[in-house]
């Protein structure tokens, strides 16, 4: 029928383009919630007999566009409550599964060590062992309480489900083509059925795979390594960095600025509007210089607002095609991130001691390193040198006094037969 949607290709449906879907799809696996009637039927087929004939279905699937829209947004409402239930249901299972073979899920242990002794005493093994056993208690009867929690939730999403479903073919008996519309229905709801019994599947393998012991036991070795690195890396870095200040520095901040004053972090990543803003001002500017070449510049007042005029294209042939291959030309640059010399934490350290106004970071006299100090004692070291016989508060401006004691040595060196007047007048 001319005028619905395809249920299979996106578009307009046409008479010639829709097949049927059972012979499309493979057969989909039946879910908790779905059970298919044809597997009674094949059950009560005994041995020897043949199963009996099943109606053909027709070749095509027509529905027009009203009967479509209602089928999709039952399916929308009907699926996202499908989804919800099965996870519940799976979650029962995993949990019975543990609960039976004595077991505690993982997020339900309760794991609390034990208290300390005064002074260097230890706990005798019995009271571990009582305790472990107390806490394995603790946790099953947690897990028994979260599976009735569990089942209370499936019981009432059910309900709700069932609900909705015999509203949506109630609905749906109402319209013409009711039996294609439940058939579709039906469809999309196995279809997702399938697919959240398939993402569940792979989410709890991953998991399973991700607390392996012998993953663990890498991850922990890994993070014994990395730890024994960054020591090596801290004792190598407080050579170059002396820390007299009262600020704790952390390991990765003394890392980072033993790296040196002038050591230059790679750029962020250029942002393509900044580009064009920057060439769109460009534009103007030359713009104003070809329109303003040949005029008189008028009187100004020296306080005045900046000009927002902006030329429109000019007439001249090659500024213009010089702005615009310009422009294409930074359009067409790639922008990509270039690969940073330095970690992320070593440049959220660095940010972190810029933004402290407590310290101040100076460089060694002699040697590659960096001296921290507090900016107050560094203030008062300032002051302390000004004011010690080495410096001389002056009363007024020497610079007269300072070009005539120049020029006069100049003449000595220099100028010995011109006289002292002469040589001012030419300045």
């Amino acid at each position: 029928m001319a005028g619905g949607y395809c249920l299979i290709c996106p578009g307009l449906m046409t008479k010639y383009c829709i097949s049927t879907m059972d012979n499309l799809l493979p057969e989909i696996p039946s879910s908790p919630i779905f059970k298919d009637s044809s597997s009674d039927d094949e059950a009560k087929i005994q041995p020897g007999q043949k199963s009996p004939k099943k109606q053909k279905e027709p070749d095509h699937i027509r529905l027009d566009k009203d009967t479509y829209k209602k089928v999709k947004e039952h399916s929308a409402v009907l699926i996202q409550l499908q989804s919800t239930l099965i996870s519940l249901t799976t979650e029962i299972k995993r949990l019975d599964n543990q609960l039976t073979t004595g077991t505690v899920p993982r997020h339900l242990q309760v794991q609390r060590n034990l208290p300390k002794l005064p002074g260097s005493l230890h706990c005798t093994e019995e009271l571990r062992d009582s305790w472990n056993s107390l806490l394995l208690k603790a946790g099953k009867r947690l897990g028994q309480a979260w599976r009735q929690e569990l089942s209370r939730q499936a019981k009432r999403q059910k309900e709700r489900y069932q609900e909705k479903e015999e509203r949506a073919l109630a609905d749906l008996d109402n319209e013409i083509q009711s039996v294609e519309a439940k058939r579709l229905l039906n469809h999309l709801l196995k279809k997702s059925s399938q697919k959240t019994e398939t993402k569940i599947a792979h989410r709890h393998k991953k998991s399973e795979r991700r607390h392996h012991p012998y993953r663990r036991k890498v991850t922990a070795t890994r993070s014994q390594l990395n730890a024994h690195n960054l020591n090596e890396k801290v004792e190598e870095s407080l050579k170059y960095v002396k820390n007299l200040s009262e600020r704790q520095l952390s390991n990765l901040e003394i890392i980072a600025l033993s790296k040196g004053l002038k050591f230059i972090t790679t750029p962020e990543k250029p942002n393509r509007i900044d580009i064009l803003k920057s060439m769109k001002d460009l534009t103007r500017k030359m713009r104003i210089r070809y329109v303003m070449q040949n005029k008189m510049r008028g009187s100004f007042t020296k306080f005045r607002l900046p000009s927002t005029w902006s030329p429109q294209v000019t007439y001249s042939r090659d500024l213009e095609d010089y702005l615009e291959a310009t422009k294409e030309e930074l359009a067409a640059i790639p922008i990509s991130n270039a690969k940073s010399n330095i970690s992320k934490a070593e440049r959220i350290a660095l940010r972190q001691i810029s933004k402290d106004r407590t310290i101040v970071l100076k460089p060694f006299d002699k040697g590659r390193g960096i001296a921290i100090l507090n900016r107050t004692d560094y203030k008062a070291d300032l002051e302390r040198q000004l004011k010690s016989h080495h410096y001389q508060e002056l009363e007024g401006d020497i610079t007269s006094d300072t070009k005539i004691m120049v020029w006069s040595t100049l003449r000595n060196i220099c100028f010995p037969t011109r006289s002292l007047t002469r040589i001012l007048s030419i300045t």
